[in-house]
């Protein structure tokens, strides 16, 4: 999806942008919210903004950088980190009516920052990388889930998604109680929910890279920021 997306003599460049956008629109709308404004119907405001300019500078090739900068995601952290700290300049000179010094963004730490999410310490290019990771856990919990309840296994998922952080022998005793199974029964189907759990993630992952090299890489990078949490 990556490579048509970044080329304008693609015929299919618009399509592939569509579904990059919608792919990353949720992350990208927390971060704007954390950021930049605390009410959402304006962060989606924003977020559209973002966008469109976005959109339009993949539409006329500003892109180069994003082949030395890795997979997607990287590309448009450093394009929404620009655009955050264009917000916030321009938030500082209305509030200073345009001619007063303006406070150093290049941290972007919100602890230091007069913005509205947390007030804890991030940045950006963490919050976007764990967003991103959250919504793909999202999705792919609720993939594997549709997949068990075709096969007569809904509730077994629901139990085992409780408790896919656990490798221990009593939450597999207690999920084989509840359900009225074996517990070797549960244990072998927990390894193959973990198996087709990986499996779904690299899926939802894929699209926004270019080989298997930054698809492993990325994979990583991403897990890694929700183990930090």
């Amino acid at each position: 999806m990556v490579n048509p997306a970044k080329d304008p003599l693609s015929t299919r460049q618009e399509s592939a942008l569509d579904q990059l956008c919608e792919l990353y629109r949720t992350p990208v709308l927390k971060c704007v919210l954390a950021f930049l404004v605390g009410d959402k119907s304006e962060a989606e405001d924003l977020t559209q903004s973002f966008f469109l300019k976005f959109v339009e500078q993949m539409r006329i090739g500003i892109h180069r950088e994003m082949d030395r900068r890795g997979p997607f995601r990287c590309y448009l952290t450093k394009c929404l980190t620009n655009f955050i700290k264009d917000e916030l300049r321009g938030a500082q000179r209305k509030r200073r009516g345009g001619g007063a010094l303006e406070l150093p963004l290049d941290g972007l730490d919100r602890s230091d920052q007069d913005s509205p999410g947390l007030q804890t310490k991030d940045t950006p290019e963490r919050c976007l990388k764990r967003e991103c990771a959250k919504q793909f856990m999202n999705r792919i919990q609720e993939k594997a889930l549709q997949e068990y309840r075709r096969m007569g296994k809904g509730a077994l998922c629901e139990e085992l998604l409780k408790y896919e952080r656990g490798e221990n022998d009593g939450a597999h005793r207690q999920i084989a109680s509840h359900l009225g199974s074996i517990e070797g029964t549960v244990r072998v189907e927990a390894h193959r929910l973990r198996k087709r759990l990986g499996r779904l993630f690299k899926a939802e992952v894929a699209p926004g890279v270019r080989d298997d090299q930054q698809l492993k890489q990325e994979v990583k990078d991403l897990l890694r920021s929700l183990s930090m949490e």
